[in-house]
């Protein structure tokens, strides 16, 4: 399934993209489950990610790629890709009183010698659908500044503009 309208915030500075990160998380988030809607993990979702150097395009055979809720470690094939892993549906319930958000998220990281780490938070999952569009541009390691490298997916676009409109002022 092709999920439209999916928007990633790039951030060329390391520095400043794991603050981004920081700040948009928040303490709370970083608990096992905190802001997430447990009873709903029983849903599952496939995703099946692909991992390419972020310059060339190339794919990248043997990267690691972890699942951060479930913790289970993946390899890439020789053309880049992943299995199809499950995943479970994990809600994020801040939302529920203002305007309830219908998929989960999940946080992937990924690993390959020789290129920086790099995490994908909010990665959207809906139940009961196959995901395989997410592709993981990994850069080569700079040998005398090396930070993670970070990317947030924002919601929708349609779920957007629906909590604008509700908010908009008059």
């Amino acid at each position: 399934m092709h999920l439209p309208n999916r928007k990633i915030l790039i951030v060329g500075s390391a520095a400043l993209c794991t603050a981004v990160i920081l700040v948009c998380l928040g303490v709370a988030w970083l608990s096992p489950l905190g802001g997430l809607n447990a009873p709903e993990a029983q849903a599952q979702a496939t995703l099946r990610i692909r991992v390419q150097d972020g310059h060339t395009g190339a794919d990248l055979p043997g990267a690691e790629v972890v699942i951060a809720e479930t913790g289970e470690h993946y390899h890439t094939d020789e053309q880049g890709y992943t299995p199809d892993i499950p995943v479970p549906i994990l809600r994020d319930t801040r939302y529920d009183q203002l305007h309830p958000q219908e998929w989960g998220e999940i946080s992937v990281l990924a690993y390959c010698e020789g290129y920086e780490d790099y995490a994908l938070f909010h990665l959207q999952v809906e139940p009961g659908q196959a995901r395989t569009d997410p592709v993981v541009m990994m850069f080569e390691r700079d040998q005398l500044y090396s930070q993670p490298f970070a990317l947030v997916e924002g919601p929708k676009a349609e779920w957007v503009q629906e909590l604008l409109d509700r908010f908009r002022p008059r």
